[in-house]
């Protein structure tokens, strides 16, 4: 990549290759100086030949199990969830936010005991202003229809949750779980914050639940994995319903944390009290999930597999992970 005179274009580059090696997801880079001045940065990652998850997902739709009753396909995607979580965890700590999961970003491999080499792609739109909003910003950056819809009224304080919504709704609509509804420049926005925009079954609502479940010969761990998804992005649910939802189900809760702020070209601390995601909990979650779906589906996980993605100590504070 060589480094010229267009600050718009070296501004994208930097946060691109910035975001990808907050991640520590590359082989090696070096600097290198050219006799003219100018400045080459070489960072080498690995060619990733796996199927993007939206291709995964119509491919799975071909095959003799439909998606949403396959429990190894769950199985699949709750590994390549964390995955991408881990990902998703290196770049926050750092301030950044990936600001782009979908499907397409989303690189599966095929084979069940390979799920957990899952790779997060495409950090054109990361930015490292911190992972938590201390500005008014009226720039929305991401996919329609993965954009969390807080965002579309700078409502999101903790923007890690941008992430964490996109990587849910991603795996929902993978499983088949939701569709997407008409997308509308100007109509998706309203209609994801009034819980109009997904396409589901109602499974807030006990008898309905039931009787999909049912319907669709689902049960134990792949259940309960389903029901976590829907429960995290309640699609029928307007946002600010979601908001008491989630806050009163510990998904999110009030903090008063010292969190990284962008000061022109520097990061600096500032403490804030807020409403903040509780990530450890959600992975905790996930991993449970993991070793329900994985028993129920007859897999073995392999060594060692959730141990590697832990990405902080166990004694790690909140403010190491901002």
């Amino acid at each position: 990549m060589k480094i010229g005179q267009h600050s718009h274009a070296l501004e994208m580059l930097q946060d691109e290759v910035g975001g990808l090696m907050a991640t520590g997801d590359y082989l090696c880079s070096e600097i290198i100086q050219e006799k003219d001045g100018s400045t080459m940065l070489a960072i080498v990652i690995e060619q990733q030949k796996d199927q993007t998850l939206e291709k995964a997902r119509f491919e799975k739709s071909r095959s003799e199990t439909w998606p949403l009753q396959d429990e190894v396909w769950a199985y699949q995607l709750s590994v390549g969830l964390r995955s991408v979580v881990s990902t998703l965890r290196k770049m926050h700590s750092q301030g950044w936010v990936h600001q782009d999961v979908k499907p397409k970003n989303i690189m599966i491999p095929d084979d069940p005991d390979e799920a957990s080499l899952t790779h997060l792609i495409d950090f054109g739109t990361a930015r490292r202003d911190g992972a938590v909003r201390t500005a008014h910003s009226d720039t929305i950056m991401g996919t329609l229809g993965y954009i969390l819809p807080e965002t579309h009224g700078c409502l999101d304080v903790d923007l890690r949750i941008r992430d964490y919504w996109a990587a849910m709704v991603s795996v929902a609509y993978a499983a088949r779980l939701i569709k997407m509804g008409k997308l509308d420049i100007h109509e998706t926005s309203f209609e994801l914050m009034d819980g109009t925009f997904f396409v589901t079954d109602d499974l807030l609502n006990k008898k309905s639940r039931d009787a999909f479940f049912k319907k669709n010969e689902i049960g134990g761990p792949h259940r309960g994995f389903l029901q976590w998804l829907y429960d995290f992005i309640q699609p029928n649910m307007s946002m600010s319903a979601r908001q008491v939802f989630w806050q009163g189900n510990g998904i999110t809760e009030f903090k008063t944390l010292s969190v990284r702020k962008k000061q022109g070209s520097e990061m600096i601390q500032t403490e804030m009290s807020d409403l903040f995601f509780n990530d450890d909990k959600f992975v905790a979650e996930l991993e449970g999930h993991i070793r329900g779906l994985a028993e129920q589906a007859g897999i073995e996980i392999p060594d060692g597999m959730i141990e590697s993605f832990q990405e902080f100590p166990a004694e790690a504070q909140a403010i190491e992970k901002l």
